[in-house]
């Protein structure tokens, strides 16, 4: 387990791809969690990320949702087009987390556990988060504030 989490660690970064000129073997256009593709560095801040593991998308509301899995939380990035990320960019508010560098796990209602599985619902503005403590998180996004979010 611990050399799984270390390469989780690693590889602490979102690559995003423009897929209008989708191609075999095609380079990303932006990188979430690194300020440029060279990184590679996990951390705990807006930014940053230890082990990106589930995603889901939010279309209407232009969000990303990422189960930022080494740092027991979920990221929510907004302004979704590709004009409007940014290498590096910052998340707007985060799941799980009391702060925004915090990442240790737990088990009440604004606690996450290793995260790993995230679905959006839009009907009800609602985010699912399946984690390792064998449960699945609802949170209620119309009630959503920066940090210290419950389910």
């Amino acid at each position: 387990m611990a050399d799984l989490r270390s390469r989780i660690e690693e590889l602490a970064r979102a690559d995003g791809f423009d897929l209008a000129g989708l191609a075999t073997g095609m380079s990303a256009s932006r990188v979430l969690g690194q300020t440029s593709f060279a990184g590679i560095g996990a951390g705990t801040s807006r930014t940053t990320m230890s082990g990106p593991w589930g995603l889901a998308v939010d279309t209407t509301g232009r969000r990303l949702f990422v189960a930022d899995r080494g740092n027991s939380r979920v990221l929510v990035f907004t302004g979704m087009d590709l004009a409007g990320i940014s290498d590096g960019m910052g998340a707007a508010n985060v799941l799980g987390q009391s702060s925004w560098s915090g990442n240790s796990g737990g088990l009440a209602a604004n606690q996450m556990l290793w995260p790993a599985g995230v679905a959006y619902l839009s009907q009800g503005d609602r985010l699912f988060v399946g984690e390792d403590a064998a449960r699945v998180l609802v949170f209620n996004l119309a009630a959503m504030t920066e940090t210290g979010n419950s389910a």
